[in-house]
């Protein structure tokens, strides 16, 4: 059988929590690290999120009506580098 490569870095898209008080010209280096939070070292169901590379886009946020604290949603992509064996794959170990 042949060796397949677990880890890869892939696009993958989110939805990323931001405090209103967050909102400032820092925003991406926010952005990022509540992303890193939200996703780094966890299981996704299909993957499993080892780093958080860079956002590539996002787009305004979006604040839900019931929500008076200010707080927001923003919709991103983003690179990171994930986790994925295959069922009856083998993994090289050293």
């Amino acid at each position: 059988m042949a060796l397949t490569q677990i880890f890869v870095d892939k696009e993958l898209h989110d939805i990323v929590p931001i405090k209103a008080r967050q909102i400032t010209p820092d925003l991406y280096l926010h952005l990022k690290n509540n992303l890193i939070q939200l996703v780094e070292k966890k299981c996704l169901g299909y993957c499993y999120v080892t780093k958080v590379r860079e956002i590539t886009k996002y787009e305004e946020g979006e604040m839900r009506q019931e929500e008076c604290s200010g707080d927001s949603q923003v919709k991103g992509a983003y690179n990171a580098r994930v986790c994925r064996p295959t069922i009856g794959g083998n993994i090289g170990c050293k």
